[in-house]
């Protein structure tokens, strides 16, 4: 999907600090002295996006299974109107039938900004928002996405990844789905056995040299892996 509105709520300068951008349609909204002041979106995918895993998953994920990252939030009404400008909390995700959704617990404290948005009914379409998140770490600071990703990226060796995950069960399940059911039951040895041809090397360690198409191919396919993960919500424990 193209954004070019994304240009209109943000410096060109600091997309590097982008974590997610896209269309969302607004699905609901709650105040109480208890949970505090929230709103649910459908997230408005198309194409190759509804291919992939909830684009939420990678911060529960990066938090062992648990929700809690926090943004400094941009959603600007599709059609004219000023952009909410607010930190949010993520509270949860979900991928089901019904479409994509995520739920924030806001920070304002003065009125919710949502609470008279138009859900999605039979009569007509919703309220509409693009929007823009940038992650923030504990100290309220903005994360640079692409330093994070080329830091976590050099904090691990690629052979180590691989090493792990040949012997877990989830990927044994993940092979069994998407290679199929082979001679014999998937197990550390026969996906080790299995990654090898694959990527073509003889040990693990080559993806820790300067072996570069078997390092893509293993990115590729722990992407791969990743995503079905996340698809299928299984407990990673």
């Amino acid at each position: 999907m193209k954004k070019p509105w994304i240009n209109d709520i943000i410096s060109p300068n600091v997309k590097d600090w982008i974590a997610w951008q896209g269309a969302l349609a607004f699905n609901g909204a709650s105040e109480d002295d208890r949970t505090g002041r929230t709103v649910q979106f459908f997230l408005l995918r198309e194409g190759e996006d509804l291919l992939s895993a909830h684009p939420f998953a990678r911060y529960t994920r990066r938090r062992r299974g648990h929700a809690g990252t926090r943004f400094h939030a941009v959603f600007s009404p599709v059609g004219g109107g000023d952009p909410i400008s607010d930190e949010v909390m993520l509270l949860n995700w979900g991928d089901g039938p019904g479409g994509a959704t995520v739920k924030f617990l806001l920070n304002v404290e003065d009125h919710h900004p949502f609470m008279t948005c138009k859900r999605r009914s039979k009569d007509g379409s919703a309220d509409t928002f693009m929007g823009v998140l940038m992650e923030l770490d504990d100290d309220d600071e903005v994360i640079n996405q692409v330093k994070r990703e080329r830091y976590e990226a050099a904090q691990q060796k690629l052979s180590n990844v691989a090493a792990m995950m040949v012997k877990h069960p989830h990927f044994h399940q993940f092979l069994l789905e998407t290679v199929g059911e082979q001679q014999r039951p998937w197990d550390a040895e026969f996906a080790d056995r299995y990654l090898k041809d694959l990527l073509v090397i003889d040990s693990k360690a080559e993806l820790d040299g300067k072996n570069k198409e078997a390092q893509h191919k293993f990115i590729k396919l722990r992407a791969a892996y990743n995503e079905w993960l996340d698809s299928t919500k299984i407990d990673r424990g």
